[in-house]
């Protein structure tokens, strides 16, 4: 979904190609577009552009969370910004990507597009910990160097907190982003 026709149209025909057709690629201009091809398809796969007319990439990543649970979700803007990428990763999106300015450059969203769409969710562990506390799980994770997101549920919160690589990167839990989220998950 982008309102740049020109874009969208080489963005559809790269990926078609790079996928060797087995990539169904749907264009949207418009959020209701998007809606519309949500409503009619099997997707597994949205990318969205920031700045759109109505309704933001960021606000639709929210929407697409909540009604598309299992779609995976993908930003990708001109107009990067760290406050962008949190409030993308807090609206549900599993990517945040700058926009590539050649077509080197789409090559490699495409690969990282690709990567996203062969993953496969790990069910994880659910339950209760008795002797090991949420903080425990995060040092576990960051000395193992591991990169995950791990997802909070309890009665008061539901929040994600995101590693890359052994660090903690962002976090977001109901309203919150950022070190406060983390406290309010902690």
């Amino acid at each position: 979904m982008d309102d740049d026709g020109d874009f969208l149209k080489t963005v559809g025909d790269l990926f078609g190609a790079l996928s060797d057709q087995t990539w169904q690629v749907h264009l949207a201009a418009t959020t209701d577009q998007a809606l519309e091809i949500l409503k009619d398809g099997q997707i597994e796969l949205v990318v969205v552009d920031v700045q759109m007319p109505v309704l933001d990439g960021i606000q639709f990543t929210g929407m697409l969370q909540r009604r598309y649970p299992k779609i995976k979700r993908v930003v990708l803007t001109a107009y990067a910004s760290e406050e962008r990428r949190a409030a993308s990763l807090a609206n549900g999106a599993d990517l945040f990507i700058e926009k590539p300015r050649t077509a080197e450059g789409l090559k490699s969203v495409f690969a990282m597009l690709n990567e996203l769409l062969q993953a496969t969710a790990s069910e994880g562990f659910q339950g209760v910990l008795r002797r090991v506390g949420l903080s425990d799980v995060i040092q576990m994770e960051c000395l193992a160097r591991n990169s995950s997101i791990l997802e909070i549920y309890n009665q008061h919160v539901i929040g994600r907190i995101y590693i890359e690589d052994g660090q903690l990167v962002h976090a977001a839990g109901g309203d919150l982003v950022g070190e406060q989220a983390l406290q309010k998950l902690l």
